[in-house]
């Protein structure tokens, strides 16, 4: 259930957001609307801001020496009767022995309530590596999008044993291109060995333990950080992860630009690019020939299409959008699934080569072609537009009185990635 200690835990809950879910269901929650106050949520978590971040206010997590049993039985005194027999499975020491190897996992402002036993090598990592892994988040949404990441949830279960805060990202057009837009970004780690550090993307936040179990513990990670001694370089790491989910946009931004500003005509990307993409038309008459002929026809309706602006014809980045559109919106898998879903579902799972095959193809095209553009003239963006005219081999300026030794620039362009996809239309 939701497994709030109401006399220890505290869990705040914004009501008025998208991600809110179930909201405060339990009515165990302190409710807010739209957003977590920091001083409130970080108190929630045994924390405050300190001069290099969050941390530990009033308690933290600390690994105990184990005492030796003989040692609490002296404390007891004589006992009257016979001696006593250890029940099964425990072993009585002598009180100068000592037990290495292990320690008890603890709050510090209660020292008797054990959360676990772990071996000495486990590493701790208290309530602030959380808030600081949900400020490099937020804090990179600031600097690189200039876009607000509010705190939705944050707080304790289970007696203090778990800790979790969940961010709410905007579905906002700021973000285009970051895997985690519209989603709320949850950070749960644990005091008794019951999950590690982790933090995942969900349609919801964490307002209790049922929640914790599905969307932290239910969903695939894109942070883990595991209690051993290599916890210290995976938090690094976290951190880098993090930024580089908002970074994505910033980069995804910069190749849309390079896109637009590089020319490429629909005869050159019809006769030459999607030949490149496709492979070449099967020789013999019937079925292989019908399905290239479809193919190459539906992209090319998809780049007339309203879903390619007319404003971006005749550059790389309108060639790019016909082609994953007509994998988006105009395929169909066996079975009767759509390209889109598929495509969405294989891209979720980190095989972002698989999810749409043709688009990636085009890419590789491109940047080789843009390359050897490169590298075969000297003349800038005019020339090569001019490459891109229909039949033109060689660009000359009546301004130069040199000779060009350049070798020309043909539209010549082998076959890259060819893409063998099902056998439906």
């Amino acid at each position: 259930m939701h497994e709030i200690h109401t006399e220890i835990d505290r869990v705040l809950i914004t009501t008025n957001s998208p991600l809110t879910g179930i909201g405060n269901w339990h009515r165990l929650g302190e409710e807010y609307a739209d957003r977590l106050p920091r001083a409130d949520w970080l108190a929630a978590l045994g924390l405050r801001d300190g001069d290099n971040g969050p941390e530990p206010d009033g308690w933290a997590i600390q690994g105990y020496e184990l005492a030796p049993v003989a040692a609490a039985l002296d404390a007891i005194g004589p006992v009257a009767g016979p001696i006593i027999n250890p029940p099964p499975g425990v072993m009585f020491i002598p009180e100068a022995a000592t037990i290495e190897g292990w320690k008890a996992l603890a709050p510090t402002d209660s020292p008797e309530d054990i959360f676990d036993i772990v071996p000495s090598s486990y590493c701790i990592l208290q309530n602030s590596e959380l808030a600081d892994l949900a400020d490099i988040f937020a804090e990179a949404a600031q600097a690189e999008r200039g876009i607000d990441i509010p705190t939705l949830s944050a707080g304790t279960l289970r007696g203090r044993r778990l800790a979790f805060v969940s961010l709410g990202v905007p579905d906002d057009a700021a973000l285009d291109g970051l895997p985690a837009r519209g989603h709320s970004l949850n950070l749960g780690t644990s005091h008794d060995r019951t999950t590690a550090l982790v933090g995942t993307l969900s349609s919801t936040i964490v307002v209790c333990a049922n929640t914790f179990r599905a969307n932290v513990l239910g969903r695939p990670a894109e942070v883990n950080i595991r209690h051993t001694v290599g916890s210290t370089w995976r938090i690094v790491e976290a951190r880098g992860i993090l930024r580089d989910m908002i970074g994505a946009a910033t980069e995804v931004d910069a190749a849309i630009a390079r896109l637009i500003d590089t020319p490429l005509s629909f005869p050159v990307f019809r006769d030459t690019a999607l030949a490149a993409i496709l492979g070449d038309r099967p020789d013999d008459e019937g079925r292989g020939q019908t399905m290239w002929d479809n193919r190459r026809e539906a992209i090319g309706d998809e780049y007339h299409s309203e879903r390619v602006p007319h404003q971006f014809h005749g550059t790389a980045w309108a060639g790019m959008m016909a082609v994953q559109g007509w994998e988006q919106h105009s395929r169909t898998q066996r079975g009767g699934r759509h390209r889109a879903a598929v495509a969405i579902e294989k891209t979720l799972t980190n095989r972002a080569m698989d999810g749409y095959p043709a688009t990636h193809a085009f890419m590789a095209w491109e940047a080789e072609r843009a390359e050897d553009m490169t590298a075969s003239t000297s003349y800038g963006p005019l020339a090569t537009a001019l490459l891109e005219l229909p039949n033109v081999e060689e660009v000359r300026f009546a301004t130069d009185d040199t000779d060009d030794t350049t070798e020309a620039t043909t539209s010549n362009w082998g076959h890259w990635d060819n893409v063998d996809y099902p056998d439906s239309e």
